[in-house]
């Protein structure tokens, strides 16, 4: 019954979309990230690390915060010979401020810390996206941009704020900023 309510609100609403692929996701990075000229990438939740991976080629400098201890020694490991690259351990609603301190300027921000079940860790929250929101708007970079994965779970999943939420929360932070939902990503862009 539940897969006919999906298909039904998807063909009716286009709500919520299908999962995106990872060459969605890395093109749109490209696009709202380098194209733009950001030289700085801060991603929460670095899981196996592929994000990064396809990235290092794209960004000055590159950030990502991993909560779990296998999956953060993982990703030390594997970016340990390039020097813009620095893994952070532990929970992004208290290292994202690092993160931040380690670039100069704006940044594309890729926000995929939410509890996704097998090997991942869960912190104190599900989906620690508005935390990680009012960490960046504290910083005041008129600059940044902000890719939040998973747009599909947002209001679905326990855990996960609305997306109207979200959409109130970033109108109010960063009024010229666009706010759409792209290939299963909630966009937030400055002009």
């Amino acid at each position: 019954m539940r897969q006919i309510l999906l298909k039904l609100s998807r063909a009716i609403f286009h709500w919520p979309p299908l999962p995106a692929s990872v060459q969605e996701k890395q093109s749109l990075i490209v696009r709202f990230g380098c194209q733009r000229g950001l030289k700085n990438f801060i991603e929460t939740g670095t899981f196996q690390g592929d994000m990064v991976e396809a990235q290092r080629g794209n960004f000055h400098k590159l950030v990502t915060i991993e909560l779990g201890d296998t999956l953060y020694e993982a990703a030390k490991r594997r970016f340990a010979a390039h020097a813009h690259v620095q893994v952070l351990h532990g929970d992004s609603g208290t290292l994202l401020p690092e993160a931040i301190r380690l670039t100069e300027g704006p940044a594309l921000y890729w926000l995929d810390a939410h509890y996704s079940r097998g090997i991942t860790v869960r912190g104190d929250q599900e989906a620690p996206i508005l935390k990680e929101l009012s960490i960046i708007a504290a910083q005041g970079q008129p600059g940044d941009a902000i890719l939040i994965d998973d747009a599909r779970l947002f209001g679905l999943r326990l855990g996960y704020p609305r997306l109207a939420t979200v959409h109130k929360f970033a109108a109010r932070e960063w009024p010229a900023h666009s706010f759409r939902v792209e290939s299963d990503v909630i966009c937030i862009l400055p002009p």
